[in-house]
């Protein structure tokens, strides 16, 4: 029975519990850290949208030049809160898809590298900002990266512990890694699932996870937990949503661009950027709809 079902939180390694369905897929809850996820069968399964920047990479990098106008001014608040977190200027973006927050950075006058573990997101960054990428961490001198950042990577990571592990190498004594994941509390999420589980014992959650694409879900505890179990001190971790000045301008399609109104549908207005204005008054508790870590390695 999926009622009786507990694993081992990949987190943690705490007893967690089946809690809900997500995408058809059972969910469990850390009775420690609060990290939700699939089991291991489900968190392994191959990514399904591995073709996401062939298009990109072929249009001589229009669209990635576009964003970057459009995003410099959110990119360069981001920087120069980093820049005053360190004194080096070597940055490595993991899961840099099509290298603008990269070429943002660079015209500050930081040396920066890429990698994305899509095949086509290179060749996309090479054509828009003649940006390099490595094809492996194994390329990157231990302890030579002062920033590295981790933008909705973290949740597409199966074993995020042993990932941070990795990744914590690459860092210089000081270094510091920014990690931005969708927050699995935020007050729509909460609201609606407090709401399913009023009606059934194990309800179909809304929650930003999906089999082959979003294997975990992080509540601010859970990303703080796992932050420490692979040996980093949590600097700062705030939550943000649409809306923000620094992270996410209103109607970011979470990618790219911010999408003209003219362009959105009223259906498509209140069913889903609704959700997301309501979030906005959960940010001062935490429960806003994305998270914002800075960690640095614990000595």
């Amino acid at each position: 029975m999926i009622e009786t079902q507990t694993a081992v939180c990949p987190g943690c390694e705490s007893l967690s519990s089946v809690i809900g369905i997500t995408k058809g897929e059972a969910v469990f809850r850390c009775h420690e850290c609060s990290l939700l996820f699939y089991e291991q069968s489900v968190r392994t399964q191959l990514p399904k949208d591995s073709d996401w920047w062939r298009d990109l990479s072929e249009n001589g990098g229009v669209v990635l030049k576009k964003s970057l106008a459009q995003m410099r001014p959110m990119y360069n608040r981001q920087l120069a809160q980093l820049e005053k977190m360190t004194e080096r200027r070597q940055l490595l973006d993991v899961g840099a898809g099509g290298g603008v927050f990269l070429a943002a950075a660079r015209e500050r006058g930081w040396k920066v590298m890429g990698h994305d573990s899509n095949p086509h997101a290179a060749a996309a960054a090479k054509a828009a900002f003649d940006l390099f990428f490595v094809s492996g961490l194994n390329e990157i001198a231990k302890g030579s990266v002062d920033v590295l950042r981790l933008s909705h990577v973290l949740e597409h990571v199966p074993f995020p512990v042993d990932f941070l592990r990795e990744m914590r190498l690459t860092l210089h004594a000081e270094g510091v890694i920014v990690a931005i994941v969708p927050n699995a509390a935020s007050l729509t999420y909460s609201v609606v699932n407090s709401f399913r589980r009023k009606r059934v014992t194990l309800p179909r959650l809304a929650l930003p996870m999906s089999p082959g694409f979003h294997p975990l879900g992080f509540t601010p505890r859970a990303l703080e937990i796992v932050a420490k179990s692979a040996g980093f001190t949590l600097i700062s971790l705030r939550s943000v949503s649409m809306g923000n000045r620094d992270y996410y301008p209103w109607f970011y399609d979470g990618l790219l661009r911010r999408i003209p109104l003219s362009e959105i549908g009223l259906k498509t207005l209140v069913r889903y950027w609704g959700p997301i204005a309501l979030d906005n008054f959960g940010n001062k508790f935490g429960r806003g709809h994305w998270l914002v870590a800075c960690l640095r390695r614990a000595h």
